[in-house]
Protein backbone atom coordinates (compact mmCIF):
# COMPACT_ATOMS: atom_id res chain seq x y z
CA UNK A 1 0.00 0.00 0.00
CA UNK A 2 1.40 3.42 -0.88
CA UNK A 3 2.58 5.43 2.12
CA UNK A 4 0.34 8.35 1.14
CA UNK A 5 -2.72 6.14 1.53
CA UNK A 6 -1.50 4.78 4.87
CA UNK A 7 -1.07 8.34 6.16
CA UNK A 8 -4.65 9.20 5.18
CA UNK A 9 -6.23 5.97 6.43
CA UNK A 10 -4.87 6.25 9.97
CA UNK A 11 -6.82 9.39 10.98
CA UNK A 12 -9.96 8.07 9.25
CA UNK A 13 -9.79 4.84 11.27
CA UNK A 14 -8.94 6.75 14.44
CA UNK A 15 -11.93 9.07 14.04
CA UNK A 16 -14.20 6.11 13.32
CA UNK A 17 -13.01 4.35 16.46
CA UNK A 18 -13.47 7.56 18.43
CA UNK A 19 -17.07 7.71 17.18
CA UNK A 20 -17.64 4.10 18.29
CA UNK A 21 -16.31 4.89 21.76
CA UNK A 22 -18.26 8.14 22.15
CA UNK A 23 -21.56 7.24 20.58
CA UNK A 24 -22.16 3.52 19.95
CA UNK A 25 -22.21 2.10 23.48
CA UNK A 26 -20.48 -0.94 21.94
CA UNK A 27 -18.76 -3.87 23.60
CA UNK A 28 -16.88 -4.94 20.48
CA UNK A 29 -15.44 -3.26 17.42
CA UNK A 30 -13.95 -4.96 14.36
CA UNK A 31 -11.76 -3.22 11.79
CA UNK A 32 -11.12 -4.72 8.36
CA UNK A 33 -9.09 -3.37 5.48
CA UNK A 34 -9.28 -4.86 2.01
CA UNK A 35 -7.30 -3.52 -0.89
CA UNK A 36 -6.64 -4.51 -4.46
CA UNK A 37 -5.05 -2.50 -7.25
CA UNK A 38 -8.06 -0.20 -7.68
CA UNK A 39 -10.30 -0.96 -4.73
CA UNK A 40 -10.03 -0.12 -1.05
CA UNK A 41 -12.53 -0.89 1.69
CA UNK A 42 -12.03 0.13 5.31
CA UNK A 43 -14.83 -1.21 7.47
CA UNK A 44 -15.39 -0.36 11.11
CA UNK A 45 -18.15 -2.47 12.63
CA UNK A 46 -19.44 -2.63 16.17
CA UNK A 47 -22.19 -4.20 18.23
CA UNK A 48 -23.42 -0.85 19.50
CA UNK A 49 -26.74 0.90 19.45
CA UNK A 50 -26.55 2.07 15.82
CA UNK A 51 -27.81 5.29 14.33
CA UNK A 52 -31.27 6.67 14.78
CA UNK A 53 -33.42 6.80 11.63
CA UNK A 54 -33.31 10.61 11.64
CA UNK A 55 -29.50 10.76 12.03
CA UNK A 56 -27.73 13.59 10.18
CA UNK A 57 -23.99 13.29 9.46
CA UNK A 58 -21.95 15.60 11.66
CA UNK A 59 -18.42 16.97 11.71
CA UNK A 60 -16.90 13.56 12.47
CA UNK A 61 -18.16 11.91 9.32
CA UNK A 62 -17.37 14.95 7.19
CA UNK A 63 -13.82 15.00 8.56
CA UNK A 64 -13.43 11.40 7.37
CA UNK A 65 -15.03 11.96 3.99
CA UNK A 66 -12.56 14.54 2.64
CA UNK A 67 -9.39 12.47 3.11
CA UNK A 68 -11.26 9.41 1.84
CA UNK A 69 -12.07 11.33 -1.33
CA UNK A 70 -8.33 11.96 -1.76
CA UNK A 71 -7.74 8.21 -1.62
CA UNK A 72 -10.57 7.61 -4.08
CA UNK A 73 -9.04 10.03 -6.56
CA UNK A 74 -5.69 8.27 -6.21
CA UNK A 75 -7.15 4.78 -6.69
CA UNK A 76 -9.69 5.60 -9.39
CA UNK A 77 -7.71 8.32 -11.18
CA UNK A 78 -10.51 10.84 -10.79
CA UNK A 79 -13.56 8.72 -11.62
CA UNK A 80 -16.70 9.51 -9.64
CA UNK A 81 -17.34 6.06 -8.14
CA UNK A 82 -17.87 6.35 -4.39
CA UNK A 83 -20.09 5.06 -1.66
CA UNK A 84 -20.29 6.02 1.99
CA UNK A 85 -22.20 3.87 4.41
CA UNK A 86 -22.88 4.48 8.05
CA UNK A 87 -24.63 1.72 9.90
CA UNK A 88 -26.85 0.36 7.19
CA UNK A 89 -27.38 3.68 5.45
CA UNK A 90 -25.59 5.15 2.48
CA UNK A 91 -24.85 8.82 3.14
CA UNK A 92 -23.32 9.83 -0.18
CA UNK A 93 -23.30 8.39 -3.68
Amino acid sequence: MPAAIEVVLYPIALKALTNVIRHAQANRCIITLQMSEHHLTLTIGDDGSGLSPDYVAGVGLRSMREPAEDIRRHLYNGCSRRRWRTGHRTIAN
